[in-house]
Protein backbone atom coordinates (compact mmCIF):
# COMPACT_ATOMS: atom_id res chain seq x y z
CA UNK A 1 0.00 0.00 0.00
CA UNK A 2 2.89 2.65 0.93
CA UNK A 3 4.93 2.04 -2.33
CA UNK A 4 1.18 2.76 -4.09
CA UNK A 5 0.96 5.88 -2.70
CA UNK A 6 4.70 7.11 -3.49
CA UNK A 7 3.93 5.90 -6.93
CA UNK A 8 0.71 7.94 -6.58
CA UNK A 9 2.76 11.18 -5.14
CA UNK A 10 5.47 11.04 -7.44
CA UNK A 11 3.07 10.91 -10.53
CA UNK A 12 1.36 14.21 -8.94
CA UNK A 13 4.79 15.90 -8.70
CA UNK A 14 4.70 15.56 -4.65
CA UNK A 15 7.76 14.39 -3.61
CA UNK A 16 6.91 12.54 0.03
CA UNK A 17 8.88 13.46 2.75
CA UNK A 18 12.20 10.43 2.96
CA UNK A 19 11.26 8.13 6.25
CA UNK A 20 14.20 8.86 9.09
CA UNK A 21 16.77 6.27 9.32
CA UNK A 22 18.26 5.13 12.40
CA UNK A 23 20.94 7.43 13.96
CA UNK A 24 24.25 6.36 13.86
CA UNK A 25 25.87 8.36 16.32
CA UNK A 26 24.75 6.82 19.12
CA UNK A 27 26.04 5.71 22.83
CA UNK A 28 25.94 2.12 24.73
CA UNK A 29 25.41 1.73 28.30
CA UNK A 30 28.96 0.70 28.77
CA UNK A 31 30.21 4.20 27.62
CA UNK A 32 27.19 5.68 29.06
CA UNK A 33 27.79 4.46 32.63
CA UNK A 34 31.89 5.04 32.10
CA UNK A 35 31.35 8.97 31.70
CA UNK A 36 28.41 9.39 34.11
CA UNK A 37 30.48 7.67 36.67
CA UNK A 38 33.98 9.82 35.63
CA UNK A 39 31.36 12.81 36.23
CA UNK A 40 30.88 11.74 39.48
CA UNK A 41 33.84 11.69 40.33
CA UNK A 42 34.81 14.93 39.06
CA UNK A 43 31.99 16.38 41.00
CA UNK A 44 33.23 15.56 43.94
CA UNK A 45 37.05 16.85 43.54
CA UNK A 46 37.23 20.30 44.99
CA UNK A 47 39.77 21.62 42.45
CA UNK A 48 39.37 21.34 38.66
CA UNK A 49 42.48 20.96 36.58
CA UNK A 50 41.10 22.32 33.54
CA UNK A 51 38.23 24.87 32.61
CA UNK A 52 34.61 22.79 32.70
CA UNK A 53 33.09 22.16 29.22
CA UNK A 54 30.31 25.63 28.70
CA UNK A 55 28.89 24.56 25.32
CA UNK A 56 27.61 21.53 23.52
CA UNK A 57 27.73 21.67 19.94
CA UNK A 58 25.61 19.31 18.29
CA UNK A 59 25.20 18.26 14.55
CA UNK A 60 21.89 20.04 13.82
CA UNK A 61 21.57 17.81 10.78
CA UNK A 62 22.03 14.39 13.28
CA UNK A 63 20.06 15.84 16.26
CA UNK A 64 17.22 16.46 13.96
CA UNK A 65 17.52 13.10 12.48
CA UNK A 66 18.30 11.50 15.73
CA UNK A 67 14.51 13.57 16.94
CA UNK A 68 12.51 11.99 13.91
CA UNK A 69 13.70 8.90 14.21
CA UNK A 70 13.43 8.88 18.08
CA UNK A 71 10.21 9.78 17.04
CA UNK A 72 9.15 7.11 14.02
CA UNK A 73 10.07 4.26 16.58
CA UNK A 74 8.19 5.58 19.83
CA UNK A 75 5.17 6.23 17.18
CA UNK A 76 5.30 2.47 16.08
CA UNK A 77 5.47 1.50 19.52
CA UNK A 78 2.82 3.54 20.80
CA UNK A 79 4.50 6.03 23.26
CA UNK A 80 4.00 9.38 23.37
CA UNK A 81 7.03 11.37 23.39
CA UNK A 82 7.32 14.43 25.77
CA UNK A 83 10.26 15.85 26.24
CA UNK A 84 14.61 15.31 25.40
CA UNK A 85 16.54 15.33 28.34
CA UNK A 86 20.00 15.93 28.32
CA UNK A 87 22.18 14.15 31.39
CA UNK A 88 26.18 15.20 31.88
CA UNK A 89 28.97 13.31 31.90
CA UNK A 90 32.62 13.51 31.46
CA UNK A 91 34.84 11.85 28.65
CA UNK A 92 37.25 9.51 29.88
CA UNK A 93 39.90 8.01 27.23
CA UNK A 94 37.46 4.95 26.42
CA UNK A 95 34.39 7.02 25.47
CA UNK A 96 35.99 10.33 23.60
CA UNK A 97 35.46 10.14 20.16
CA UNK A 98 38.92 12.85 20.17
CA UNK A 99 41.74 12.38 22.50
CA UNK A 100 41.07 16.66 22.94
CA UNK A 101 38.00 15.54 24.78
CA UNK A 102 39.24 13.17 27.72
CA UNK A 103 38.44 14.69 31.13
CA UNK A 104 35.51 16.91 29.44
CA UNK A 105 32.06 17.10 30.36
CA UNK A 106 29.87 15.51 27.04
CA UNK A 107 25.43 15.39 27.51
CA UNK A 108 23.64 12.15 26.58
CA UNK A 109 20.14 12.79 25.53
CA UNK A 110 17.06 10.80 24.91
CA UNK A 111 13.30 11.49 25.21
CA UNK A 112 10.97 11.12 27.67
CA UNK A 113 7.43 10.19 27.41
CA UNK A 114 4.68 9.71 30.61
CA UNK A 115 4.76 6.40 32.69
CA UNK A 116 0.84 6.49 34.61
CA UNK A 117 1.26 10.33 34.35
CA UNK A 118 5.09 11.02 35.69
CA UNK A 119 7.74 11.75 33.56
CA UNK A 120 10.47 9.51 32.89
CA UNK A 121 13.83 9.07 30.14
CA UNK A 122 12.25 6.21 27.77
CA UNK A 123 15.01 3.90 26.41
CA UNK A 124 12.98 3.43 23.23
CA UNK A 125 14.84 0.56 22.17
CA UNK A 126 14.15 -1.91 25.04
CA UNK A 127 10.21 -0.08 25.42
CA UNK A 128 7.71 -1.99 24.05
CA UNK A 129 3.89 -1.29 23.01
CA UNK A 130 2.28 -0.05 26.43
CA UNK A 131 5.42 -1.20 28.44
CA UNK A 132 7.96 1.46 28.88
CA UNK A 133 11.11 0.86 29.76
CA UNK A 134 12.78 3.69 31.67
CA UNK A 135 16.55 4.66 31.33
CA UNK A 136 17.04 4.63 35.09
CA UNK A 137 15.72 1.73 35.50
CA UNK A 138 17.94 0.53 32.78
CA UNK A 139 20.90 2.06 34.30
CA UNK A 140 20.14 0.61 37.62
CA UNK A 141 20.11 -2.96 35.64
CA UNK A 142 23.41 -2.39 34.91
CA UNK A 143 24.33 -1.30 38.15
CA UNK A 144 24.35 2.55 38.39
CA UNK A 145 21.57 4.17 40.12
CA UNK A 146 21.97 8.02 38.56
CA UNK A 147 19.68 9.63 41.63
CA UNK A 148 22.04 8.10 44.16
CA UNK A 149 26.24 8.55 42.39
CA UNK A 150 26.79 11.55 43.99
CA UNK A 151 25.86 11.04 47.49
CA UNK A 152 27.69 7.87 47.54
CA UNK A 153 31.37 8.09 48.88
CA UNK A 154 34.32 6.15 47.57
CA UNK A 155 33.55 4.05 50.40
CA UNK A 156 30.09 3.16 49.54
CA UNK A 157 30.50 2.42 45.95
CA UNK A 158 29.30 -0.84 44.89
CA UNK A 159 31.27 -1.87 41.67
CA UNK A 160 29.06 -1.81 38.75
CA UNK A 161 27.96 -5.09 37.22
CA UNK A 162 30.93 -6.23 34.50
CA UNK A 163 30.35 -4.45 31.36
CA UNK A 164 30.70 -7.28 29.57
CA UNK A 165 27.58 -7.97 27.88
CA UNK A 166 26.21 -4.62 28.22
CA UNK A 167 25.23 -3.17 24.70
CA UNK A 168 27.41 -1.53 22.21
CA UNK A 169 27.53 1.71 21.32
CA UNK A 170 24.70 2.12 18.11
CA UNK A 171 22.32 -0.51 19.84
CA UNK A 172 20.12 1.72 21.89
CA UNK A 173 18.84 4.98 20.88
CA UNK A 174 20.57 7.18 23.25
CA UNK A 175 22.47 10.10 21.39
CA UNK A 176 26.11 11.33 22.57
CA UNK A 177 27.71 12.63 19.46
CA UNK A 178 28.56 16.16 20.11
CA UNK A 179 32.02 18.76 20.66
CA UNK A 180 32.00 20.82 23.69
CA UNK A 181 33.72 24.18 24.23
CA UNK A 182 36.34 24.04 25.79
CA UNK A 183 38.56 22.31 24.27
CA UNK A 184 36.87 23.46 20.74
CA UNK A 185 36.94 26.46 20.11
CA UNK A 186 33.84 28.66 18.48
CA UNK A 187 33.39 31.66 17.55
Amino acid sequence: MKKILLKLCKLCGIEPKPEPTKPTKLIGYKNIITMFKAYDESVRQEKSFMKDSRTYVLDFKQLKNYLEYAEEVALNKGIELKNICFVKGVYTKDTAHDSKQVGYESLVYLPSALDNGKEVMVDLTASKRGELSSFKSKLKQYGYDLDGALEKTSEQKTELQTLKGMPEDGDDLIGNWNNTAPPYELG
